[in-house]
């Protein structure tokens, strides 16, 4: 359910929007009710809406400055606008911050539903081609790991690799490859059929990724299935296995508890 919020200095109006048409038919979910720009600002940040609904005359911050706002924290943020104001100014003024939708009051209710089921669209549509790319970046970053762990890149290769300079391997001054394994593990599970495991990998994989992507110092690739490779990395050479032992410790730990399966793990050398 996407989320949105309505911003009208004029409470009955607030209410009455909420009220005029069933929401989550639509696909949207109404997460605040603002009196005006500042306190719709308030709410964004918090809620981080994907559509934000606003009249353009309010006390304190209009709907015209919080557009322009809004696209400064989140460009892709969709905006409807709505006045009593028939000026083509105003709707100059709102394509100018990029809003693309201009309502005028009172607000009918089958062209706010229209507007509302073309926004939902551009939305997903949007969220897809960005998941895409997430996805095929994620391939090409685990491809370059692989191809980095089994020696297969020269120098060259290296450096000028995108997925390379991610991982900041010029800086470097030292690293060392681990690998967590738990192919065994799940081979010994007779019960568990092909899907079953394959939504164990998924659930370790996503343990590593909040244990791991939030660094600049740690990366990881699935090396093959059920074996992961864990790249720790440092500018100075200040990694020591003591350290790094605490470190898959935590790891062992987390995917023995979250995801009921016991690794087997293993420390390379600290190499420069």
């Amino acid at each position: 359910m996407l989320k949105a919020i309505i911003v009208d200095d004029e409470k009955r109006i607030r209410d009455g929007m909420k009220k005029l048409i069933n929401w989550e038919e639509h696909g949207f979910s109404i997460v605040g009710l603002a009196s005006d720009g500042v306190e719709a600002l308030e709410i964004c940040r918090l809620e981080k809406p994907s559509l934000v609904i606003t009249d353009i005359k309010m006390p304190r911050m209009d709907g015209l400055t919080l557009a322009s706002e809004l696209k400064k924290i989140n460009p892709d943020i969709s905006i409807i606008i709505f006045s009593g104001y028939n000026d083509f100014s105003y709707a100059k003024q709102a394509m100018k911050y990029g809003v693309k939708n201009y309502l005028l009051k009172p607000v009918d209710k089958d062209e706010l539903c229209a507007e509302l089921d073309t926004i939902r669209c551009d939305i997903l549509s949007r969220l897809s081609r960005e998941e895409e790319v997430r996805q095929d970046n994620e391939k090409l970053e685990n491809l370059f790991l692989i191809r980095l762990i089994n020696g297969d890149l020269s120098p060259e290769e290296i450096l000028e690799n995108p997925a390379g300079r991610k991982v900041g391997l010029k800086n470097l001054k030292s690293l060392c490859i681990c690998i967590m394994d738990v192919s065994s593990r799940l081979n010994k599970i007779s019960q568990t059929p092909d899907t079953g495991k394959s939504q164990k990998r998924l659930k370790i994989r996503y343990e590593l990724e909040e244990l791991l992507g939030k660094t600049k110092t740690k990366y990881f690739c699935e090396y093959s299935k059920g074996c992961y490779c864990i790249l720790f990395t440092s500018t100075d050479t200040s990694l020591k296995t003591e350290q790094l032992v605490v470190e898959l410790d935590k790891i062992v730990r987390v995917v023995k508890n979250q995801c009921d399966i016991d690794p087997i793990i293993a420390i390379g050398d600290i190499v420069t």
